[in-house]
């Protein structure tokens, strides 16, 4: 086995645009730096940007350069815009603009730089440790705190690096804070004496809404305190693994023209991946799902993953017309039925190996 990681800070020049809010904000100064973060295990790529979101055309120009790998926002809602396409009427950002922004080339070749230096200077181990644990109470269901939703927090590292994986919203700062940075995503990295890198879970409905205690700075900070309090008390278990992926697509069928959609389709394909990384099950979905579709499955969820495609939400979310299943571009079966598929796969993949 061997573990290669590298990390590079995204470019920015100020002002500029920010994303993630029913309006765009300018941000004339950057709190911290936001980074690309690139970890390859075995043949497999996994690349994080510090970012609402990804299109599958930025996907499409990185597969250029490297393959197989898998892109992820972290989801920071005090990102520079830029990397949403709204320009494809065949996508569901169409015409969505003054939220998500306009693509721009300059900010994906400022991305495809700082990949390119990530893939020069790789640094490699053939060591990985493994920790796995919960968090209570830190974050919330963000439609009704009584809700059950993910709670499992995943760590993976070795001397170079640490990848945290959780689900939820790094919506802590609100729209109300004009400056660039990775939300609470930051203040792991401030703890860390390593660089750290963020891949977010199922957090469609997962946020601090009810948890905070206030917008602020101090308060990512109290929040990345308690996660790595957490994991530092976990046990931590070394990891030799071997490393395999399938692909694979279903059509999912969507809204038509309603007043906040545009887009020009009844369907829409989406692609997911299972990924096995040694006894670790991985599901990677392009879009915001919502923890109260996926508790079923036996694995990890990876969100924001090779595309942005919005909510998918389960049927209870439409009939009470929360957020996530207005704002989600598919019709109200859907959900369950990608659901269903993703099990289909696993039980095949589960009987193969058996």
């Amino acid at each position: 086995m061997t573990v290669s990681f590298s990390q590079c800070p995204i470019k920015l020049d100020m002002p500029l645009q920010l994303v993630g809010y029913d309006k765009i904000r300018t941000a004339y100064q950057q709190h911290d730096e936001l980074f690309v973060s690139l970890l390859q295990i075995n043949d497999i790529k996994f690349i994080s940007i510090d970012c609402l979101g990804v299109s599958e055309r930025l996907v499409s120009q990185i597969r250029q350069k490297v393959s197989p790998v898998y892109v992820f926002a972290t989801h920071t809602h005090n990102g520079p815009d830029g990397l949403l396409d709204t320009n494809n009427s065949y996508h569901p950002l169409y015409g969505l603009s003054l939220t998500f922004g306009q693509y721009d080339e300059l900010m994906e070749k400022k991305i495809l730089d700082a990949i390119d230096y990530c893939l020069d200077n790789l640094v490699s181990s053939p060591k990985l440790w493994i920790k796995e644990f919960k968090i209570e109470d830190l974050y919330s269901n963000r439609n009704q705190s009584e809700l059950d939703y993910e709670q499992r927090v995943l760590i993976l590292e070795n001397e170079h690096f640490i990848l945290i994986h959780l689900a939820c919203h790094p919506t802590i700062l609100g729209s109300s804070i004009n400056e660039v940075s990775a939300d609470f995503v930051h203040s792991f990295r401030k703890l860390s004496d390593k660089p750290v890198m963020f891949i977010n879970g199922p957090a469609g409905d997962i946020s601090t809404r009810y948890t905070r205690h206030s917008q602020s700075f101090e308060e990512c900070d109290r929040f990345g305190q308690i996660i790595m309090d957490k994991a530092n008390q976990a046990v931590s278990k070394p990891l030799n693994i071997e490393t395999n992926y399938l692909d694979y697509e279903i059509s999912l069928q969507t809204k038509m023209k309603e007043d906040i959609f545009n887009f020009e389709t009844s369907e829409l394909a989406l692609k997911y991946s299972i990924i096995k990384l040694g006894p670790l099950t991985f599901v990677t979905l392009p879009l915001e799902v919502c923890s109260q579709l996926t508790l079923s499955l036996d694995c990890y969820i990876l969100g924001y993953c090779n595309d942005y495609l919005l909510y998918l939400c389960d049927e209870k979310s439409y009939h009470k017309e929360f957020y996530e299943a207005v704002s989600s571009p598919f019709l109200i079966h859907e959900g369950h039925r990608l659901i269903r598929h993703i099990k289909e796969q696993l039980n095949e993949i589960n009987s193969s190996i058996s």
